[in-house]
């Protein structure tokens, strides 16, 4: 895997140690590629579409591609035509806030607090009855608990609209 990965190393994510300027060493994955197709060649970019093993790292298959061929190379897109049996056409963004069971809530703080996390008051609620609540900030929302008069995220930072 490559060292930018979200592979763990002694409980932290490769691509964190990665980026603090750690050494990063993975143990080494092995994966099939099933079949793998020329799509497009238009020096000096390559498009291919590969079938490959759960566990395989697409950027990764890119770079040995170029190795193989005698020069260097980066994947500058990746797109997944499917995952198992799911695949991927015309997806439309998932409305979130239309699928969960749950009260619109008020925060009448900052809407910031919800974007960071912080603790919310029990004051600073609309509806301060125990429940499972969503309550919004500009961008994002969060789904919280109340619950004998305390506030406790069950999800947080969500991008609405994704």
């Amino acid at each position: 895997p490559p060292k930018y990965s979200a592979k763990k190393v002694d409980g932290k994510r490769a691509y964190e140690l990665a980026r603090s300027g750690e050494e990063v060493t993975l143990k080494e994955v092995h994966s099939k590629i099933l079949s793998i197709k020329l799509i497009n060649y238009n020096h000096p970019f390559v498009t291919f579409e590969a079938i490959v093993s759960e566990g395989t790292y697409i950027r990764s298959l890119g770079e040995k591609i170029a190795e193989k061929l005698g020069t260097t190379g980066a994947l500058s897109m990746l797109e997944r035509l499917y995952e198992g049996i799911f695949y991927f056409e015309d997806e439309k963004a998932l409305q979130p806030l239309e699928l969960i069971d749950a009260t619109i809530n008020a925060y009448t703080g900052h809407p910031e607090d919800i974007d960071l996390g912080k603790k919310l008051p029990l004051n600073s609620l609309n509806i301060q009855q125990d429940g499972k609540y969503i309550i919004k900030s500009k961008d994002n929302f969060a789904i919280i608990a109340i619950t004998n008069g305390e506030v406790s995220y069950l999800l947080n930072r969500i991008k609405q609209g994704c």
